[in-house]
């Protein structure tokens, strides 16, 4: 069985044996992240209360952040240098 079809098969058991258990007691706090959340698998996805949607970084953000990344790196980059990193790091 490969490894996708077995994560999808164990975590809604896993949520429903362990998580939403009446009886437990333990607290769990759960991070998850996706590439693409709308095809999540649904009923895992009914289980997750909160639900915060963080869209990819746009090009100020993301040449700004080459920029600092290796503002302490010895580099020969120029401004034009960090704007290409930044437009073929796009989505």
């Amino acid at each position: 069985m490969d490894r996708k079809k077995n994560f999808v098969s164990f975590f809604p058991d896993y949520l429903n044996e362990e998580l939403w258990n009446e009886k437990s007691s333990s607290q769990v706090f759960v991070i998850a992240t996706a590439n693409v959340p709308w095809d999540l698998y649904p009923p895992a996805k009914k289980r997750l209360s909160k639900r915060i949607y963080l869209p990819l970084a746009d090009f100020d953000t993301r040449k700004e952040f080459f920029e600092k990344k290796l503002n302490n790196v010895p580099n020969a980059l120029k401004t034009d240098d960090f704007e290409f990193l930044a437009q073929i790091t796009k989505g």
